[in-house]
């Protein structure tokens, strides 16, 4: 569970021996921490936390940090870096926008992918069921061979006892 105000992200965490709620903001570079007894008092002092933050940055006349800005480096292969360039360009498009489109169809693409893994487990199941078929059917005829070899033996000593 986490807080939010005013764009800020808070944890929420417990220390049992000390029976104590505490939480630090999310996503930023300072260490802003709160505490409190209860759930009610932690949200209050998760916001207090927020508003005494943002006034001593403008106290100080310094830029608050702020979660998510919309920036991050991401390292990838020189020949993915390419491909993605090719593709920006072929769209007429700058490599940030083409990568940002990307990005933002992550969840189709999960979902077509898990979709696609299903089927793909589907066929691999129905493939070694069909494999587990072929060898049970491989033994069956197997042993129906053995039992026509066993009856044909029988009937060869029942003849030859009734021979004798």
């Amino acid at each position: 569970m986490n807080l939010k105000y005013k764009g800020y992200v808070g944890s929420v965490d417990v220390d049992l021996e000390a029976n104590l709620l505490f939480g630090k903001l999310l996503h930023i570079r300072d260490l802003v921490n709160y505490e409190a007894q209860n759930p009610a008092d932690l949200k209050l002092a998760f916001e207090e936390a927020v508003d005494d933050y943002l006034d001593d940055c403008a106290e100080q006349g310094v830029e608050p940090d702020t979660p998510f800005k919309g920036q991050f480096n991401v390292r990838i292969a020189p020949k993915l870096h390419r491909e993605l360039a090719f593709s920006a360009r072929r769209d007429d498009r700058s490599l940030n926008d083409y990568v940002e489109y990307v990005l933002s169809h992550h969840e189709e693409v999960a979902t077509a992918i898990m979709a696609k893994v299903i089927r793909l487990e589907g066929i691999v199941y129905q493939q070694s069921y069909r494999r587990a078929g072929q060898r049970v059917m491989q033994k069956a005829r197997s042993a129906q061979t053995v039992v026509k070899f066993h009856s044909s033996f029988d009937d060869m000593g029942t003849k030859s006892n009734a021979k004798h």
